[in-house]
């Protein structure tokens, strides 16, 4: 069995990096791991080192095997090492609310004025620019680790259209279009031989975009349909009560939702905030 490894950073004018070893089939599988695993960990200092030298995050938030919080050493010898910078909440919320707003399907424009941002249980924001005057009232006192922001769309037929896929189409030929995608589904968990539709709307689709660019501001960032009532946040019908649906079943309406609940370590502090 021959064995080669080959280390590669993506971008322009990368570095190329050197590795002597002994694999000559002289070790054990577990010798080679060790040194994989070595390689791994002294390779990502390297490259991180040379980001900082050129204005990356001293003090940067550092995910191992895709868990925050796990020590570099414990990385698998074929796992993944991530480094984020920390991230200004309020260019983090705007950023998330914006894209929200860019998959929501426009027809009436209901949908998209039901885009609504709760703090902690309490509505702070139904538009980007009730968001924005928020932010800059709350970047007098800052967020804290364990603060939970939620975005809703409280339309009652939401949930409806997560399960259909219809999203604004932002590229390709039907751009501009609200278009139901095509529906996959998995087998349940909790019940084997079920098989359960996966969402794929506005929420769904917006939540992978954020999790690709801000799950470092987060202890917890998650995709999830909210029943009405939980966590204090109660969204009303038309005739004043708790949002539920007809019929003998009374049960509460479910909303598509992305929680995020803040880490410390993830926060850009302002100058003004360490003062």
């Amino acid at each position: 069995m021959t064995v080669s490894i080959k280390v590669e950073e993506r971008g322009k004018n990368t570095p190329a990096y050197n590795i002597n070893a002994d694999l000559k089939g002289e070790q054990t599988l577990g010798e080679l791991l060790e040194f994989t695993k070595d390689l791994l960990i002294s390779t990502a200092q390297t490259v991180l080192k040379e980001e900082q030298a050129q204005g990356f995050d001293d003090d940067p938030r550092v995910k191992v095997d895709n868990r925050f919080n796990k020590p570099v050493e414990a990385v698998k010898p074929l796992g993944r090492i991530q480094y984020f910078a920390k991230v200004d909440v309020t260019e983090a919320l705007l950023g998330m609310y914006a894209i929200i707003e860019k998959n929501s399907p426009v027809d009436t424009g209901t949908y998209k004025r039901h885009n609504i941002v709760y703090v902690n249980g309490l509505e702070v924001a139904r538009s980007m620019t009730t968001l924005q005057a928020y932010l800059g009232f709350k970047a007098r006192e800052g967020f804290n680790s364990g603060d939970e922001i939620r975005f809703i769309n409280v339309t009652p037929y939401a949930r409806k259209l997560e399960t259909f896929g219809v999203r604004r189409e932002t590229r390709g030929k039907n751009k501009g279009t609200n278009t139901p995608r095509d529906r996959k589904s998995r087998e349940s968990k909790r019940r084997p031989g079920k098989f359960i539709t996966r969402p794929s709307g506005a929420y769904a689709f917006s939540f992978r975009a954020i999790k690709r660019k801000f799950s470092a501001v987060g202890e917890f960032l998650k995709f999830v349909y909210m029943v009405n009532g939980t966590r204090g946040i109660t969204i009303l019908g038309p005739d004043g009560e708790p949002a539920k649906f007809a019929g003998k079943n009374g049960r509460p309406y479910l909303y598509p939702s992305i929680v995020l609940r803040l880490s410390g370590e993830g926060i850009l502090r302002r100058e003004q905030d360490l003062e």
